[in-house]
């Protein structure tokens, strides 16, 4: 079997992409937090922010694309139980440890830490996503 070439162009789209990605978190972020959006630096950011949304859907045909060419052809490789098992692995412990890490430490320079506070709050943020990072819990 002959190996395929690498595409470095896809690699530098990914880098593109998720740069992007991480642009328009922080954007969000700070266009949240901006009272007052009618003033020229506010309208600046809403609108660079609308903008920045293209990554996103940049990044899943990206993604999606490398795993197409990576299985693609390939009948060895198309073995779903292992390719979720994979994925999980290398994805989503480490997404469940970093949200439970994040937490911790919000609740503990706090000075409020408690295990059903962490746990509550643990289940929330892995079941709302972004929305609990934009509006962290109160850690009275």
């Amino acid at each position: 079997m002959t190996k395929k070439k690498h595409l470095y162009e896809v690699d530098l789209m990914r880098c593109f992409f998720m740069f992007g990605v991480v642009l328009n978190h922080v954007a969000s972020t700070f266009a949240a937090a901006l009272g007052n959006k009618a003033t020229p630096a506010g309208r600046f950011l809403v609108s660079t922010h609308l903008i920045l949304h293209f990554p996103r859907f940049g990044f899943m045909f990206i993604t999606g694309l490398v795993l197409f060419l990576g299985y693609w052809g390939r009948p060895e490789k198309q073995n779903w139980p292992v390719f979720w098992k994979k994925r999980y692995i290398g994805s989503g412990i480490p997404y469940l440890f970093w949200n439970g890490l994040f937490l911790a430490f919000l609740l503990l320079t706090s000075g409020s830490f408690s295990w059903n506070k962490w746990l509550t709050g643990w289940l929330e943020a892995i079941s709302k996503g972004s929305q609990f990072y934009f509006s962290p819990p109160s850690c009275d």
